[in-house]
């Protein structure tokens, strides 16, 4: 088993002509990666996808340690992230936390 919190590597293929990749990371499930039309087929993730979903779970995984450490019980939790692709190439990304059942709810503690 890999000791995923001193080393990571993660490996792309490129699968046809176009921009679809075969993404693997650490012996884990691969995933498909491509990218919209013309220039891709749209048969997998786009590139900006696997970003948000990255960084969901990273902020997701923070909150839930807090908390967990501060002893509140979590019985449920989602983030819904989205980004506004802009034509001046800035990323405009808004994170909502759309559902968060937990204990701490009741003692007054509540993020939105």
């Amino acid at each position: 088993m890999i000791d995923k919190s001193k080393e990571l590597t993660a490996t792309v293929k490129l699968i046809n002509d176009k921009l679809n990749f075969s993404g693997i990371a650490d012996g884990n499930e691969s995933v498909s990666i491509d990218y919209i039309p013309p220039f891709g087929d749209n048969a997998g993730y786009t590139s900006l996808e696997l970003l948000l979903l990255s960084l969901s779970s990273c902020i997701g995984s923070a909150v839930l340690i807090f908390l967990r450490r501060m002893r509140k019980t979590i019985s449920g939790f989602e983030i819904k992230i989205n980004n506004r692709k802009a034509f001046d190439h800035h990323l405009e990304v808004h994170i909502n936390f759309t559902r968060f059942i937990t204990a701490a709810l009741n003692s007054g503690f509540y993020i939105k």
